[in-house]
């Protein structure tokens, strides 16, 4: 089974400060349940907007319709 979504989000910080954010958000002490993050696929558009296509592969539970 597979979910898509899209997300948007507006930043008020500087790109670099952004970017890197980002590339810190796993491996998190904070999130056990997040066990890798595997990127897809990424690209930086011409209008400076990041793309990423990712899969996380989690150990938490499926939710209740799911199971």
């Amino acid at each position: 089974m597979v979910k898509y979504f899209l997300d948007q989000s507006m930043f008020r910080n500087s790109w670099d400060q952004v970017f890197a954010a980002f590339w810190q958000r796993y491996p998190n002490p904070y999130s056990k349940h997040v066990l890798r993050e595997d990127i897809v696929h990424q690209e930086v558009t011409p209008d400076q907007k990041l793309l990423s296509w990712r899969l996380l592969t989690k150990i938490n539970r499926m939710t209740g319709w799911a199971e």
